[in-house]
């Protein structure tokens, strides 16, 4: 600290001593808060490094990566990137309450170094304290744009910078609930008067937009919402684009213009005619001799804002100039960039959008398209093993651009040299993911490149550098399931190559947060294809799901032991993001083997045999392992072949029924769920009149009864466990509605009733659940009160649309 904090030190000796006590903070974080003020006096020292920002000549109309590229770090770069690492490594306990204090002293300071200063710590260190700056978001951005016209442009570079990382930390909530805030200062930004400053406004805008979206199922609402500032922004965004002579605050603008119109979407289609002659020109003009890096960036982002305009507009809208787009990118290729050429994976993102945009108008181009796409996925790059002698150096001189080189120890082979060509895999990665998308963009057209593509996918799943690149396989080939159809004879060899390959994934796959994704796949092709699976594959199937099984169970139950122990925050973080690894891996193991047993009555005895007695020995263990086993026994009762499963029932009920009593909210789910498919499978194997099946029907209602008056069952937790209780007392109803009494059936159904609608935590649940209530209007004790029937309605009208089926909405229509 002593070094670091002496102005007569040598810069880079100082750094270093920065250094040494931020790696500290990083790998010694519990010894770091035991000492005293240690964590806030390395904060300040710091901070006192961010004073000083570099501002030469030429600062004004250079962007951020251009002066980044000066030789050698200054204080101010250590400084803000120290702040960063330090804020991350030591979390909000330690260091929110000074950081803000230090925030709010300086940020008015009449010393333009100090307000920029205090932005700058709010643009590097929120991230590491987003726990506590989130509660208080709106105040952190009002007094971020305070600043906003300052009469510093520095600390207006620093307001625009700032708001740019905030859009990526605490998206997309301060998209969402704050946007009447930011955008129009950051509209107004673009007319600073600094060309540098108007870049920065253009990358914040940029950020807002890209960042916007929290997944898929937030797009249409996110447009939604973002749709009134669309066409301002594109405008400004535009009169930058054409009238500004420099090319770094050009090219941004496009950036930005990309990422309205990705998030923006259908709000675009008016601003066709207005915006594609602009991108146009850009691409048409010649490339400018002096910088000829950035004008072809310029050209590319050109390429970006035009091929995902297209996408969002469709042929229908984007009719005029599609052909002409088309004929552009050809072009381009038949130039046969080379695989390092800045423009390839611009073109070729940009065929994936022309595909969205034409469909099967895209067919006259594959034959340009596809070669050097194939070309790249297909790429030689995976991983190599140099033999090396213990106690060499490895060879410097080796050392190859795009190329790393690690030292590693392999059993049975001693040291080697592990060669990876990462430039390479992320050509490869990029070609796979467009693969991807012209799959499901073109589904069962895509002619002579199936065999191509489906061998390409497959080859992937061995691809040991990249576990990306193995989960496209898995990806590729799931969405190729619909283009065989159209294919039968080639069926068979399309199944037999890709679900082995899928089998010989699961067995390998070192991480196992990725087996999921192969285990969906699997299921996606026994749904479709699962009368093709031959012995050996079920025989593989049962081994390889028998084996994961038992490393999910060690998994669960090392986690739940983890859970009872007092850890800190961030072991705590790592911790439940292991158990919702494992719950996803849960939850496609249980719908892998269902679909399998489901459509592959050969799978049944294999089940039986390598599958069901460690179902059951985990059915008799500790809760973790018992929801584990019970996901497997209940597709097994279910899907079983020729209700092979009644012969276990009496192995089989006690454990279910015994798991509805549990404080854990999963495990009742589970059981609930299992009770459900063991009143199909006792209906179905003995029939309704069946006397123990009736005592197993009654016991279940009086089970359910039990669940309902629980204090917890109406709490939101419990929300997958009512639904699955309601579905399994509807079960028994529907088969066993003379057997059971009165009573408990008034008893239920008003329960139900008040539980209605259900929530969309289980989707599937609920669909089903609110389509048989339909048909539950003509029960006795509903018939008999109008209320009731009016209740049913009333709240089935009410539930998510997500909640409801095609069926139950057209019913509905009719009350």
């Amino acid at each position: 600290m002593q070094i670091a904090s002496a102005p007569q030190v040598d810069s880079g000796v100082r750094h270093v001593a920065v250094e040494v006590m931020v790696v500290m903070c990083g790998h010694n974080t519990k010894v770091i808060k035991k000492v005293n003020n240690f964590a806030t006096t390395l904060f300040d020292l710091l901070y006192s490094y961010s004073l000083n920002p570099p501002v030469d000549e030429k600062w004004d109309i250079t962007d951020d990566v251009d002066s980044a590229e000066t030789e050698g770090a200054t204080d101010y770069d250590i400084g803000v990137t120290s702040i960063d690492r330090v804020c991350c490594a030591l979390g909000s306990d330690l260091l929110a309450g000074h950081v803000q204090s230090v925030v709010a002293t300086n940020i008015k300071n009449n010393d333009w170094h100090h307000r920029q200063a205090a932005i700058s710590v709010l643009t590097y260190g929120t991230e590491g304290l987003k726990t506590a700056f989130v509660a208080h978001l709106e105040s952190a951005v009002q007094m971020v744009i305070s600043l906003a016209n300052d009469e510093n442009k520095v600390v207006r570079y620093a307001v625009f910078q700032c708001l740019s990382q905030m859009c990526s930390d605490f998206a997309p909530q301060i998209q969402m609930k704050h946007h009447a805030m930011i955008v129009p200062v950051l509209l107004q930004a673009l007319n600073d008067p600094i060309p540098r400053n108007c870049a920065m406004a253009a990358g914040a805008l940029n950020s807002f937009f890209d960042e916007a979206e929290d997944g898929e199922d937030d797009e249409e609402h996110t447009a939604k919402v973002l749709a009134p500032y669309v066409s301002t922004v594109c405008e400004a965004l535009a009169g930058h684009i054409n009238n500004t002579p420099y090319i770094f605050v050009r090219s941004t603008a496009l950036a930005a213009m990309s990422s309205v119109i990705a998030t923006g979407k259908f709000s675009l289609i008016p601003l066709i005619h207005h915006l594609v002659p602009i991108f146009q020109t850009i691409l048409a003009a010649p490339e400018d001799q002096s910088d000829v890096q950035a004008s072809r960036m310029l050209k590319c982002r050109a390429i970006e804002c035009t091929t995902l305009l297209a996408g969002v507009a469709k042929i229908e809208n984007f009719q005029e100039y599609a052909h002409s787009v088309c004929q552009f990118l050809s072009g381009l290729l038949a130039e046969n960039l080379p695989t390092d050429d800045m423009r390839l994976p611009y073109v070729l993102r940009g065929w994936t959008n022309m595909v969205d945009c034409m469909g099967a108008h895209i067919l006259p181009y594959l034959p340009t398209m596809m070669p050097p796409l194939l070309a790249l996925a297909n790429l030689d790059c995976d991983m190599e093993m140099i033999d090396h002698n213990v106690g060499d150096e490895m060879d410097q001189d080796e050392e190859e651009e795009g190329v790393e080189r690690m030292l590693m120890v392999v059993p049975g082979k001693g040291e080697v040299i592990v060669k990876t060509k990462t430039a390479l895999i992320d050509d490869k990665t990029t070609a796979m993911q467009i693969v991807s998308e012209i799959v499901r963009a073109l589904k069962g057209q895509l002619g002579g490149y199936l065999p191509e593509v489906a061998k390409c996918a497959t080859e992937a799943l061995g691809f040991c550098a990249s576990c990306d690149i193995r989960i496209l396989g898995a990806e590729i080939l799931e969405r190729l399931i619909e283009a065989y159809q159209t294919v039968p004879s080639e069926v068979p060899a399309f199944v037999s190559n890709s679900v082995n390959a899928l089998i010989v994934a699961v067995r390998t796959e070192l991480e196992f947060s990725y087996i999921p994704n192969y285990l969906s796949s699997i299921a996606a092709f026994a749904k479709v294809f699962g009368e093709q699976f031959d012995q050996e594959i079920l025989t593989n199937m049962a081994k390889i799901l028998n084996a994961v099984c038992a490393e999910a169970g060690k998994r669960k139950h090392k986690n739940a032991q983890e859970r009872k122990n007092q850890m800190e925050s961030d072991d705590e973080e790592e911790l439940e993001a292991r158990i919702e690894e494992d719950e996803e891996l849960m939850s496609e193991l249980n719908v892998a083997s269902d679909k399998i047993l489901q459509h592959c009555p050969a799978f049944t005895p294999l089940f039986q045999e390598h599958i069901l007695p460690l179902a059951g020995h985990m059915l008799s263990s500790d809760e973790m392992n018992a929801l584990i086993g019970m996901g497997f026994v209940a597709g097994y009762c279910e899907f079983g072949y020729n209700c092979a499963a009644a012969a276990n029932l009496n192995d089989i009920v006690p454990p279910f029924l015994h798991y509805t009593t549990s404080a854990n909210f999963d495990v009742v789910h589970s059981a609930f769920n299992g009770l459900r498919a063991i009143c199909i499978l006792t209906t179905n194997a003995y029939g309704a009149s069946n006397e123990n099946a009736i005592d197993f029907a009654r016991t279940v209602m009086t089970k359910i009864g039990e669940f309902f008056n629980r204090n917890d069952c109406h709490t939101p937790n419990f929300a997958g466990a009512k639904a699955n209780a309601i579905s399994a007392g509807l079960a028994v109803l529907e088969r066993y509605v003379a057997s059971i009494d009165p009573a408990i059936q008034t008893a239920f159904l008003n329960s139900t009733i008040a539980s209605l609608p259900l929530s969309d935590y289980d989707e599937i649940e609920a669909k089903s659940v609110h389509h048989r209530m339909i048909n539950f209007l003509q029960h006795p004790v509903i018939q008999q009160d109008s209320n009731l029937r009016d209740a049913i309605i009333h709240k089935l009208k009410s539930a998510a649309p997500e909640t409801l089926d095609a069926e139950t909405v057209e019913a509905l229509k009719s009350f």
